[in-house]
């Protein structure tokens, strides 16, 4: 499939496109490994083609969001509410520049509707899949701008 990519200051960022092992739409956020590439380089081509094909994503994150909302709550980080859910917005599917790791490294930033203590604002999440599988899930930090 082709997307159509927007290049601006080192990343290439796609419309929404339907994720269909996220259930949802998001946009493709490429960080460009050289000025030559407008889109994905060929090592983060096969890390998006892989997490494509990642058919239970979504299942692997039900598990481990639910463990970081009571982490988050145990740590006081945000407060808990009866309406929280654990269903995020995913905002985008971003790929690290791959040229540091043999692993092929895909990240997905979703929105939560978890409200942050001492804030107006929502918990962002970051969440790294390493080879089709997630490794960890944390609050989002912009470790998905830096070489992996």
């Amino acid at each position: 499939m082709h997307y159509k990519f927007v290049k601006e200051d080192g990343i290439a960022i796609s419309e929404e496109v339907y994720f269909a092992n996220l259930k949802q739409n998001a946009s493709i956020w490429v960080y460009t490994e050289n000025e030559y590439f407008n889109d994905f380089s060929p090592k983060q081509k096969i890390a998006f083609d892989e997490f494509l094909k990642t058919e239970n994503a979504l299942e692997q994150m039900k598990e481990k969001i639910r463990k970081y909302y009571d982490f988050s709550v145990a740590q006081k980080r945000i407060k808990q509410q009866k309406r929280d859910n654990f269903n995020p917005d995913f905002e985008a599917v971003a790929l690290p520049s791959q040229t540091e790791n043999p692993k092929n490294i895909v990240f997905v930033l979703a929105n939560t509707n978890w409200h942050l203590i001492d804030s107006d604002c929502f918990m962002e999440l970051e969440m790294r899949f390493e080879d089709g599988i997630l490794t960890d899930i944390y609050e989002l930090c912009g470790s998905y701008i830096f070489p992996q």
